[in-house]
């Protein structure tokens, strides 16, 4: 994936505005640590503001009994939650 994306002009552009410094070099590479961080980013920006994990979040909705979510998977999510609200 990443010689595939390293051939491409826009991305070699864009990754380059994302790590000026490791672009300076002629033929320099983007790295897998570059892809993982630029997908982290994007990840971050996508909003989900209504859904209904996101109403189970904010108090405003009960987990329906009948949940897929077991127990580890709802003390998994609590403890992210917390970790975000440190």
């Amino acid at each position: 994936m990443v010689g595939l994306k390293t051939g491409l002009p826009a991305y070699r552009e864009l990754f380059s505005q994302a790590w000026p410094e490791d672009f300076r070099k002629e033929g320099a590479a983007i790295r897998l640590d570059q892809v993982y961080t630029a997908i982290a980013a994007f990840e971050l920006s996508l909003l989900s503001l209504n859904s209904r994990y996101d109403q189970y979040a904010h108090g405003y909705a009960e987990m329906p009994p009948q949940s897929h979510l077991d127990n580890e998977t709802r003390l998994a999510a609590a403890r992210f939650m917390l970790q975000l609200s440190n």
